[in-house]
C-alpha cells in the first residue's frame, strides 16, 4: 500500500483490482480498504472499470487465452477529499468503498450490456485466417532467418 501510495504521489498511474480475487459467475465480491485509503490519502481520482467477455476468453482453467471479445467500460473519475489524519475514521473508509463499489458495478453492467450485443460475424472467416497464414507464416520464417545470427559469420568476424 505504501508503494502505490508513493507511485501515486510521484504522479504515476496505478491499475487496482480492488477486489483482490477473480470474481466468479460475473458477482462482484466486497472492496479491499486498500483503494479507499489511497483514494482518501492522495486524492487521485479513481476510475471505476467494467470488463465483460474475459471469462470467456480467458477461463482459469486455461494457460492460454483463446481469441474473443472483451469489452471494457469505465466510468467517470471519482474524487474524495483528501484526509491528512494518520488514521481515517472506519466509517469514512466504508462510505467510499460503498461509492466505489457501486460505480463498479454501474460500469460492469454496461460493459455486459455491450459485450452481450450481437456482433456481425464475417461470413469469410476460414478464408481470413488463412490469408494471415499466408502473410504471417513466410515473415516468420523471414524473421527466423535474419534474426538467428549464423555461426559463420561468428568465426569470420
Amino acid at each position: 500500500l505504501r508503494a502505490a501510495e508513493q507511485a501515486l504521489q510521484d504522479g504515476e498511474l496505478i491499475g487496482i483490482f480492488p477486489e483482490g480475487t477473480i470474481a466468479e459467475g460475473g458477482r462482484m465480491h466486497s472492496i479491499k480498504k486498500g483503494v479507499g485509503l489511497l483514494a482518501l490519502k492522495t486524492g487521485v481520482p479513481i476510475i471505476p472499470l467494467g470488463i465483460a467477455g474475459s471469462r470467456e476468453a480467458y477461463p482459469q482453467q486455461r494457460r492460454i487465452p483463446r481469441p474473443g471479445r472483451i469489452v471494457l467500460a469505465f466510468g467517470r473519475p471519482m474524487r474524495f477529499a483528501v484526509s491528512s489524519d494518520a488514521h481515517i475514521p472506519e466509517d469514512c473508509v466504508q462510505g467510499v468503498l460503498q461509492g466505489i463499489q457501486w460505480q463498479i458495478l454501474q460500469a460492469m453492467h454496461h460493459a455486459e450490456s455491450l459485450w452481450t450485443q450481437a456482433v456481425p460475424a464475417w461470413p469469410l472467416k476460414r478464408l481470413q485466417v488463412a490469408l494471415s497464414a499466408l502473410v504471417v507464416v513466410p515473415l516468420v520464417g523471414f524473421l527466423s532467418l535474419t534474426a538467428t545470427p549464423r555461426l559463420e559469420s561468428i568465426q569470420t568476424g
